[in-house]
């Protein structure tokens, strides 16, 4: 195999004969000059990436170009780049029935759309006219024009950012995954993607986020970012096009003058049109009666369909019985579908109802599941007369309503309710659930607002909460005294109740039968649910932050480790845990599932194994591995080994069958963060803070290769099913894909822009996910090494990534105490499992001892007056984790510094937050009042501290000079000097008034947690994850005496003790 003159002579010849210097060539290879140039001096050989990008850039083959024969990626001729993302995004396929008439229409429409200079365009017409039809075919026939094309429903009135985040995504084939708070700046963003390529996006069903016909063009409340992006959208040039549809003109192109904006009014049909969906649909009169039945209904092919079906139902086909019966009903197809709705059965009217409810097409399956009481012959029935009266639509094995009966429906079930709750007749509130509380989450929402929050507002337009809230009092109480049914009344009270953010202490919900109750994440103290049943309801579970995850070979059970010192086994379908296994004494790193699906294996920081039974959910053996804190166990192929790393730089192996040690692997020289066999169970890997990847041959414990490219500590590592490729991940940002038996690194995945916590394959290998410490999980294609999908909605670093058995879906472990599922092709969350432990992340006193303050991972500050403990003052304000707290001297003020990036300041007596201190870019794990009040100082994971002024709330001085996060800050006494401790081993002394650094006390082999000023004397004192507590002299850093011994967890209290 040559690699020298061939290939690297041809990449030289075929940039000079293009003119292209080195920069220009790496320039469209997304390189550098120093790279190209290694390549053409043959003194390095391209990735397989770049020989793809090469040989796309050059228009020829790798043979062609001298490249290795084994590429298979490279035997083909591959004028553009083998297409890794779709350019196209439909949030629901429309069925493409076919088109009557429109021959005018759809000429003008697709005129418009393949002119470079249009904008937008919007079709107007009324409900059932044709709009999505005739947009969704000219679209399909015009789409190879535009480079991209995006369609998206607004029919469940989804919010702009979530639109505008999956139409960047597209535009910048993932590239840009999450967009700014602020809605100007999303538009803008969008606007310069627009510019840049050429994409058609189209927006149906609009009306649904406009007010009804007395506000007409007015947006929804929430819903006003539309209105600017279509402002923005007209004015600002672009090479795109917006096609919007709607049964209403929103304001914003009310009177467009622009040559930009087109306008497209939808009419009736023609008559011979609309004549020929009466054929196909076997209705028949003469030409004057169908002339006569077009007529009264305006020519609305939705209408004339629903029509047709009571005439076929009813009369036989035959217009002449049913014109002569005079039940023709005139109208809107509101007024239509009024007199449509009330002939049905209420077996008929159950099924809509509950396809309503669902938000989107289900299987017969899950609507049999929402009608229990009827048999399965009785639903057919019904489903095949609805059919016949055109009230749904069946496509891919699935059952809907059309947009407009879809509407219709929904009114008629919150103006019901409404009405209900007014005469306290419940009857649709008693029926059906308005929220189905273990739908895919976007369907939860979208009943939220579509049901829950329309009842919400209507009822706070006539009463003030504290009535609404009597009145359902009164209607539980009548409730539990008429001895209630298992049905959904008290599910849907609670659920408006809590929407309405209603104070519910002392509520009495007591022998109530409680279905679809959505209580994650809620508050509820004095609230009375004895001798209640919570049926098909959901609540926040007391898991923390999951760690590691695993499945059993079914993959009907899955396995997790938590900080909360817990092993769960879930049931997976139900999403509910069968056993909460308790023992471990400090944090669960890693969990693994035996082969035989028998066992749980879960290694602690605690420096225990325990071994569970799977079914019985008890621990038979526990171990002492003698690795320090456990951070890995892994199982071979057969189950018959199981691989132990951690903080000691040693791998153990355990016979599981004796539950005896028989093998150790050192040469790692600092905690082993993960160790995994190979899919054959011949050899092992394992990554380290030592930067470094080692493989190991199972049987002689030889280290067969070490792999150092890695430029920081090396955290999470996997081999995939093929037993070649092994993928790691690191401090560095990065992923790294390798072949072992060259010993060479394939490729560099760039994506993340935190810690690479966790890494895993796909059954074929075909994918790869990462999670990491930038709250998001990305998928990779390991063929062509490139991003496919971003995964983003954790709000904490995530620690644990895996696939489930199936390979269809993602699923992740975050700090936020969410174990969230995913669908892997649409990288849409349809599933959150929710914890909370509300740890307590730091507690403070004032110095008069009268408050007591916390900080907890609920982004909840609490605060106690120290005579009442009972009952804190929740001050809410943060957006993730405080970790935290401190009172100002005087007890006047209250700092907390949070992983949302910001300080605040908020008044002790008040319980109002004064001031948001911005500036660090990390999490401020630590903050600190001067002596005199009048100075705070915070310490960040963004590696800097900020002195602030109280006064006026502006940062002084930003102090730099540590390489890694800061764990804690401390003034001394006099209020002249700052000392702050690091993850980079040292610690640190300022001075205050300018922020100079002094000094650099180094001595620590591992990050200094917590640092302190002696109060009298010229000591510091220290703590470290080494377990030493070091005491130095101030002024000649000289360590003056090391306690060892000491855990972590209390060199805080010990430092504290000390410094009195």
């Amino acid at each position: 195999m040559q690699r020298g003159p061939i290939w690297s002579q041809k990449i030289k010849r075929e940039r000079l004969r293009h003119n292209w210097s080195q920069s220009d060539f790496a320039r469209r290879l997304d390189t550098n000059t120093k790279t190209v140039g290694r390549w053409e001096r043959g003194q390095a050989y391209p990735t397989p990436y770049y020989r793809l990008k090469i040989c796309t850039l050059f228009n020829m083959t790798g043979d062609q170009l001298g490249f290795v024969e084994d590429d298979p990626v490279l035997t083909e001729v591959s004028g553009t780049l083998t297409e890794q993302f779709e350019n196209t995004y439909w949030d629901e396929k429309v069925a493409l029935e076919q088109l009557y008439g429109r021959t005018t229409e759809s000429a003008q429409l697709e005129q418009w759309l393949l002119d470079p200079k249009t904008r937008i365009i919007a079709v107007l017409g009324k409900g059932g006219i044709g709009k999505t039809l005739l947009s969704a075919t000219i679209v399909e026939k015009v789409e190879s024009q535009f480079e991209y094309v995006f369609w998206h429903s607004l029919r469940n009135a989804p919010p702009l950012k979530e639109v505008l985040q999956k139409l960047v995504r597209l535009l910048t084939k993932n590239q840009i995954t999450e967009l700014p708070n602020d809605t100007d700046a999303q538009i803008a963003l969008l606007l310069e993607q627009l510019k840049k390529v050429r994409c058609l996006f189209i927006f149906d069903n609009m009306e649904s986020i406009l007010q009804e016909e007395n506000e007409e063009g007015q947006w929804l409340k929430g819903q006003e970012g539309y209105g600017k992006l279509l402002r923005r959208t007209a004015e600002v040039p672009h090479q795109s096009c917006l096609l919007l549809t709607s049964r209403e003109r929103p304001r914003e192109i009310e009177n467009p003058t622009q040559k930009e904006i087109h306008l497209l009014k939808l009419e009736g049909l023609a008559e011979a049109d609309a004549k020929a969906i009466l054929n196909i649909l076997n209705i028949s009169g003469t030409a004057s009666e169908e002339a006569e039945l077009i007529h009264l209904y305006t020519g609305n092919p939705f209408a004339i369909k629903l029509v047709s079906g009571t005439i076929q139902g009813l009369f036989n086909g035959s217009i002449t019985r049913f014109l002569k019966e005079g039940t023709l009903v005139f109208g809107t197809v509101k007024t239509l579908l009024e007199s449509q709705f009330s002939r049905l059965s209420a077996a008929e009217q159950e099924i809509l109802y509950w396809l309503a409810i669902e938000r989107e097409p289900v299987t017969l399956e899950v609507l049999k599941k929402n009608i229990p009481l009827r048999t399965s012959a009785d639903i057919m029935r019904t489903l095949e007369s609805l059919l016949r009266h055109f009230m749904i639509e069946v496509s891919n094995e699935s059952l809907g309503l059309q947009p407009v009966i879809m509407e219709y429906v929904t009114s008629v079930i919150i103006h019901s309710a409404l009405q209900e709750l007014e005469t306290e007749n419940l009857n649709i509130l008693s029926q059906y659930a308005l929220m189905k509380v273990q739908a895919k989450n976007y369907i939860r929402e979208s009943q939220t607002r579509l049901l829950i929050d329309p009842i919400a507002q209507r009822l706070l337009g006539q009463l003030e909460k504290q009535e609404i809230a009597a009145r359902f009092q009164h209607l539980i109480e009548t409730m539990r005294n008429a001895r209630q049914r298992k049905n959904y009344a008290a599910g849907n009270l609670l659920n408006i109740l809590i929407h309405l953010d209603c104070d519910l202490r002392g509520y009495d919900f007591s022998r109530l039968y409680l279905r679809q109750a959505y209580l994650i994440g809620k508050f509820l103290p004095e609230v009375n649910f004895s001798f209640s049943t919570f049926e098909s309801s959901v609540f926040t579970d007391t898991f923390g932050s999951v760690l590691s995850i695993a499945f059993n070979p079914s993959g009907k059970l899955m396995a997790t480790g938590a900080n909360n010192c817990e092993v769960r086994i879930w049931n997976v379908a139900e999403g509910v845990p069968m056993h909460i296994l308790q023992g471990h004494a400090h944090w669960i790193w890693s969990v693994a599932i035996s082969p035989d699906g028998k066992t749980v294996v879960s290694g602690s920081e605690d420096q225990s194994l325990r071994f569970w039974d799977m079914n019985q959910g008890r621990c038979y053996a526990t171990l002492e591995a003698h690795v320090g804190s456990i951070s890995s166990v892994a199982f071979n192929h057969s189950g018959s080994l199981l691989a132990v790393a951690g903080e000691n730089p040693i791998i153990r192996l355990l016979d599981v069958q004796n539950r005896s040690f028989s093998a150790s692997f050192t040469g790692h020289t600092a905690w082993i963060r993960a160790a995994t066999f190979s899919p054959d169970g011949t050899l092992l890997a394992s990554c380290s803070d030592d930067q470094t990847i080692r493989i190991w041959d199972v049987k002689s414990g030889s280290c067969q290769a070490i792999l150092k490219e890695h430029f920081k500590g090396t955290k999470t590592v996997a081999f995939h099913p093929n037993g070649i490729m092994l993928a790691s991940g690191s401090e560095d940002q990065t992923i790294r894909l390798w072949d072992i038996q060259q010993k060479i690194c394939l490729a560099v995945l760039y994506g993340h822009t935190g810690i690479v916590t966790s890494i895993a394959f796909n059954t074929d290998g075909s994918l790869l996910v990462s999670g990491s410490e930038d709250q998001t999980a990305i998928i990779w294609d390991t063929r062509l090494y490139s991003h496919l999908n971003t995964l983003t909605g954790c709000t904490n670093p995530i620690q644990t990534v895996i696939f489930s058995p199936n390979g269809e879906h993602i699923i992740t472990g975050s700090e936020d105490q969410t174990i969230r599922w995913w669908d892997r092709k649409t990288g849409q969350c349809i599933n959150t499992l929710q914890g909370y432990t509300n740890g307590a992340l730091s507690v403070a006193f004032d110095r008069q001892g009268q408050h007591l303050a916390s900080g907890s991972e609920d982004k909840i500050l609490r605060l106690w007056k120290t005579q009442k403990l009972q009952y804190p003052f929740m001050l809410n304000g943060h957006t993730n984790w405080i970790w935290s707290v401190t009172f100002s001297p005087d007890g006047q003020f209250i700092a907390t510094g949070s992983e949302d990036q910001t300080i605040r300041l908020w008044e002790t007596q008040t319980h109002h937050c004064q001031s948001i201190l911005y500036g660090h870019t990390g999490r401020v794990g630590s903050v600190c009042f001067s002596p005199d009040g009048k100075l705070l100082v915070s310490g960040s994971n963004d590696q800097t501290i900020r002195i602030w002024d109280i006064a006026t709330t502006k940062c002084l001085f930003t102090l730099t000079g540590h390489t890694n996060r800061i764990e804690s800050i401390a003034f001394s006494p006099d209020g002249m000097y700052i000392l702050s401790g690091s993850e980079d081993k040292t610690m640190r002394l300022w001075q205050a008034d300018n922020g100079t650094c002094i000094s650099t006390f180094a001595g620590h082999s591992d990050r200094v947690r917590s640092v302190a000023f002696h109060p009298t004397n010229n000591l510091i004192i220290s703590g470290s994850y080494d377990h030493d507590l070091r005491i130095w002299d101030r002024y000649t850093r000289q360590c003056l005496q090391v306690i060892q011994g000491i855990l972590i967890k209390y060199a805080r209290s010990c430092i504290a003790l000390m410094g009195r």
